[in-house]
Parts: C-alpha cells; sequence; structure tokens
C-alpha cells in the first residue's frame, strides 16, 4: 500500500517496483476463502433446520419472530466496525491532504 501511496502523492514514481510474493497471496487467498465459507455456512445451517412443528400449529396466517442475539450482536459489531473504518479512512485522507500541503521552503514541482 505504501508505493501506491508514494506515487499518488509523487506523480512521477512507479507505485509497483516489488514482485507481489506468492506466500503472501496464498496466504491471504486462503484467509479470505475460510471466512466466506465459515459465515456463509451458519446461516445455511440455521436456515436449514426451521421448526416446522410450530409453524403448522400456528395457523396459515401467523407467524412468530424469533430473536437471535448472536446475529443481533453481530450486526452491532458490523455497523461499529463500519463507524471506526470510515472514521480512520477520513483522518487518513486529511493526513495525508495535510502532508502534500506542506510547505518545504524549496519549490519541489519537479522534483
Amino acid at each position: 500500500m505504501g508505493p501506491v501511496i508514494r506515487a499518488l502523492v509523487l506523480p512521477g514514481e512507479i507505485a509497483f517496483d516489488d514482485v507481489i510474493d506468492a506466500r503472501v497471496l496464498a496466504f491471504t487467498s486462503v484467509a479470505a476463502l475460510l471466512t466466506g465459507l465459515l459465515c456463509g455456512i451458519v446461516p445455511a445451517l440455521q436456515a436449514s433446520r426451521p421448526d416446522l412443528t410450530v409453524a403448522l400449529k400456528a395457523g396459515a396466517g401467523e407467524g412468530f419472530y424469533q430473536r437471535s442475539y448472536a446475529r443481533t450482536a453481530l450486526l452491532v459489531g458490523q455497523i461499529a466496525m463500519t463507524f471506526v473504518l470510515l472514521v480512520g479512512a477520513g483522518l487518513f485522507a486529511r493526513s495525508l491532504w495535510n502532508v502534500r500541503t506542506i510547505n518545504l521552503g524549496i519549490d519541489a514541482e519537479r522534483l
């Protein structure tokens, strides 16, 4: 990420002069795949075992809402992490802009 930001701040610099390490790429691919599988399996297992006897006894037009505390906790955690990431991204963008507008005391336009 550093070379990309450096290339954005300093327009004449090459962004990717290093080769991506295959071990890092493999690790992040496996981590993303496992995370996707784990996050997809839990709701699928909950949906595959519905309690049909209660639904059939309640009648056709009647139903009930079953509160899942784990789902509520995950939703609250996701919203909190989204807020933290948005604030962090805003602070990072403002810091990057402040660094770009620093007066160095010399003309660094073509350096």
